[in-house]
């Protein structure tokens, strides 16, 4: 399952969707770290310009991360549990 809600500052959380896979939440988006924190099972996921996720030790499935642009609020202490 893919969701691209990217520069959409309406939805919250995608906590709901726990099967997702692929997940594209880019520029300004409502989503923060709260949001994805039941999204275990992401294999891919694309934050770059959103600053409001920080914190993505909790995919460990995860194996393509996007976090390009001065904004994105991924920093090293937000990956340094991921395994893959």
């Amino acid at each position: 399952v893919r969701l691209k809600i990217n520069n959409n500052p309406h939805i919250k959380s995608v906590n709901h969707l726990q099967k997702l896979k692929y997940l594209y939440i880019r520029g300004i988006c409502g989503v923060d770290d709260k949001g994805i924190k039941k999204c275990t099972k992401l294999v891919t996921i694309d934050v770059s310009y959103n600053k409001r996720v920080k914190n993505l030790n909790h995919l460990q499935d995860l194996k393509f991360l996007y976090t390009s642009g001065k904004n994105c609020g991924v920093s090293d202490k937000g990956i340094s549990e991921c395994k893959s």
